[in-house]
C-alpha cells in the first residue's frame, strides 16, 4: 500500500520541479532581456542551481529506487527554497513549512523527522546569509553573531513545535490509513471465502433441490410424496438463509444495487403466491390473497428485491403461527403523474412482539424471544436485509402488533408506470408459460454439459428430461474444447469452477477456435457462486448468461428457449 502512495508522490513532485524549471527558465530569460532585473550575479546562480535542482529528479526517477528518489527530492527542495531565502527573509519561513509539509505525503512519521532536521540546517545557513546582509542594519550596527542566534533561537522553538505537529498528524494519518487498508484486506478475504462457501454449499443444495423436484414429477404414495416434500421444504429454507447470508456480505462490501426493469403486476402477484406456497408447503396454517383489481399492467422496479421482502415477511409470518390464518395483500394506488404507490401488506394471527422488542426489530443478527423461538430456524437478518432494500427504493415500512396476537409488516414503495400497451405481450407470454413448468420441447437440439461433478451433470439432465434434448458431457474445460473442436453444438452449459481447466479458459478457447464451428454458440455459466460481480465477470469473458445452482426449472428452461434456434423449438 505505502509503496504505491511512494511511487506516486515521487510521480507528482518530479513533475512539480519540471514546471520549476519552465518557470526558471522563463525568469532567467525576462531578466536577460531586461524585462525586469534580479542582478546578474544572483541570476546566474538561480539559472545554475536552480535549473540543476529542478531538471535531476525527472530524470533520476528513471533509474534509481523510489526510496532514493524520495530522500533526494526532499533535501534538493530544501537547498531551493533555502537559496531563494538567502535573498528573501521570507524564504526561510517557507523552508521550514513547505518541505515538512510535502514530506507529509509520504505518510512515514519517521521521514518528516529527517526531512525537518535537513530543513532546518539549510534554513540555519540561509538565515546566516540573510542576517549578515539585512538584520545586522535594522539592528543598529549590533554584532551579526548575536542577531543570528537570536533570530535562530526564535525560529528553532517555531520549527519544534510545526515538526511536532506534523508529526503527530501523519502518524495518526498512517495509523488510519493502516486500519482502512486492513479493513479492505479483511473485506477481500470475507468476499473470496464466501464466494469459496458459496460454492461449496450451493453445489450439493443444487442436487438436493433438483433431484427432488424430479422426484415429485414421479408416482409415488402419498407417505414417500410427504417426505419428498419436506425435504424440498426444508431445502429451500436453507437456501434462503444462504442467499440472507451473501445479500448481507454484498450490503456490508457496499455492492449491493437496486435494478430497475419493467415487469407486470399479473406475474409480480403469481410468482408472490408460488414462493410463499412452497415456503407454506404443509400447509399449517391457511393463507388468504386480497389482490386489488384493475391495477396498473405493468410497472418499473426492482421485482426480486420487491417479492424477496414480501417472502421475508411471510415466511416470519407462517414461522411464527400456529393457529390462526395469515393474510396478503397487495394494492397499488394510481398517483395520476406517471407513478404508482405499490402496497404490499402481510398480517398473522401469530404470537406477536413484546413492546420492549420492536426496536430491535430491523438489527442485524437479532432474533427476538430466543427463548420461545430457538427451535425456528433463521438468521435473525431477513427482516434488517428487507428494510435495507425498502429504503434504497425510497419507500416506507410499517409494522404494528401485538404481543400474544399477532402482527402486522407492510411497505410501501412508489413504481413509474410503465407502458401498458408495450407489455400487453409480456402479460399474455407469461401467462401461457406459467400454465406448466415445461411448456415446449425441442426437435433435435444437440447440448454440450460441461461440469467435473456427475451429480450436477445428473441434476440438470433430469431437470430438463422432459425437453428431450439431446445431451453430450464433459467433465472438465479440456474435454470441453476438445469436444466443440469436432463438432457443433446449439448451446452449451459450462461450470465456472472446475479443475484442469476452469469454466471461463474453456470459453475463451472455444471463442478464440480457428476453425470455431462454436464460435458463437450461446455459452451459458452454470456456477454455485453468487457474489457480486461473478455474472458480469462470466459475459465480460465471452459467456453469453448465467445460472446460478440450485438450478430454477423456469429459469433453466427460459434460457433454453431463449438461446436455441427457433427452429428447433417447438410449442406445447
Amino acid at each position: 500500500m505505502f509503496e504505491r502512495n511512494t511511487k506516486q508522490v515521487n510521480r507528482i513532485i518530479a513533475r512539480m520541479f519540471a514546471v520549476c524549471t519552465v518557470i526558471i527558465l522563463a525568469m532567467a530569460t525576462l531578466s536577460y532581456l531586461g524585462v525586469f532585473e534580479f542582478g546578474e550575479q544572483y541570476t546566474l546562480i538561480v539559472l545554475i542551481a536552480g535549473l540543476f535542482i529542478t531538471i535531476s529528479p525527472s530524470i533520476l526517477i528513471r533509474f534509481v529506487s523510489d526510496n532514493f528518489i524520495k530522500h533526494y527530492m526532499l533535501v534538493m527542495l530544501s537547498v531551493f527554497i533555502g537559496i531563494l531565502g538567502t535573498n528573501n527573509h521570507i524564504g526561510i519561513y517557507i523552508t521550514y513549512a513547505l518541505v515538512p509539509v510535502f514530506s507529509c505525503l509520504y505518510f512515514e512519521p519517521a521521514l518528516v523527522i529527517r526531512t525537518s532536521i535537513i530543513s532546518y540546517i539549510v534554513m540555519g545557513l540561509s538565515l546566516y546569509v540573510n542576517t549578515a546582509s539585512k538584520y545586522e542594519v535594522a539592528a543598529m550596527g549590533r554584532p551579526h553573531l548575536t542577531i543570528y542566534i537570536a533570530y535562530l533561537l526564535g525560529f528553532t522553538i517555531e520549527y519544534v513545535i510545526v515538526t511536532t505537529i506534523l508529526y503527530f498528524l501523519v502518524k495518526r494519518a498512517k495509523l488510519m490509513m493502516e486500519e482502512r487498508y486492513s479493513a479492505q484486506a479483511e473485506n477481500r478475504m470475507k468476499s473470496e471465502f464466501l464466494s469459496s462457501m458459496s460454492h461449496e454449499i450451493r453445489t450439493p443444495m443444487n442436487a438436493i433441490i433438483g433431484m427432488t423436484d424430479v422426484a415429485l414429477r414421479k408416482d409415488m404414495s402419498d407417505d414417500l410424496r410427504k417426505c419428498i416434500t419436506v425435504i424440498r421444504s426444508s431445502s429451500t429454507g436453507l437456501l434462503e438463509i444462504i442467499n440472507d447470508i451473501l445479500d448481507l456480505s454484498k450490503i456490508e462490501a457496499g455492492k449491493m444495487s437496486i435494478i430497475i426493469d419493467t415487469y407486470t403486476t399479473q406475474s409480480l402477484v403469481e410468482d408472490m403466491k408460488l414462493i410463499v406456497d412452497a415456503r407454506n408447503i404443509d400447509k399449517k396454517v391457511p393463507i388468504y390473497y386480497h389482490i386489488q383489481e384493475n391495477m396498473p399492467e405493468a410497472l418499473e422496479g426492482d421485482a426480486v428485491r420487491i417479492k424477496q421482502v414480501i417472502l421475508n415477511y411471510a415466511s416470519n409470518a407462517i414461522k411464527y403461527t400456529k393457529e390462526g390464518r395469515i393474510d396478503i395483500t397487495v394494492s397499488c394506488e394510481d398517483t395520476k403523474d406517471g407513478y404508482a404507490r405499490l402496497t404490499c401488506t402481510v398480517e398473522d394471527t401469530g404470537q406477536g412482539i413484546r413492546e420492549e422488542d420492536k426496536d430491535k426489530l430491523f438489527t442485524m443478527y437479532t432474533q427476538l424471544n430466543e427463548e420461545e423461538n430457538h427451535s425456528k430456524e433463521g438468521t435473525g437478518i431477513g427482516l434488517a436485509i428487507s428494510k435495507y432494500f425498502i429504503d434504497r427504493m425510497g419507500g416506507t415500512v410499517r409494522v404494528e402488533s401485538e404481543f400474544g396476537k399477532g402482527s402486522l409488516f407492510s411497505f410501501t414503495v412508489v413504481q413509474k408506470v410503465a407502458d401498458t400497451q408495450s407489455q400487453k405481450t409480456q402479460v399474455e407470454k407469461h401467462h401461457n408459460e406459467t400454465d406448466s413448468e415445461y411448456w415446449f420441447t425441442t426437435k433435435g437440439a444437440r447440448v454440450l454439459l460441461v461440469d467435473d461433478n456427475e451429480i450436477n451433470r445428473e441434476v440438470v439432465k433430469a431437470i430438463v428430461e422432459p425437453l428431450e434434448l439431446v445431451i453430450e458431457e464433459a467433465g472438465d474445460g479440456q474435454e470441453a474444447v476438445n469436444m466443440a473442436g469436432k463438432k457443433s453444438y446449439d448451446l452449451i452449459f459450462m461450470d465456472s469452477h472446475m479443475p484442469i481447466m476452469n469454466g471461463e479458459e474453456a470459453t475463451r478457447e472455444i471463442r478464440q477456435m480457428e476453425e470455431g464451428a462454436n464460435k458463437t454458440t450461446p455459452i451459458i455459466a452454470l456456477t454455485a457462486d453468487a457474489i457480486s460481480g461473478v455474472k458480469e465477470r462470466l459475459i465480460s469473458g465471452g459467456m453469453n448468461d448465467y445460472i446460478e445452482k440450485p438450478i430454477d426449472v423456469e429459469k433453466i428452461c427460459h434460457i433454453i428457449e431463449k438461446y436455441l434456434p427457433q427452429e428447433k423449438i417447438v410449442e406445447k
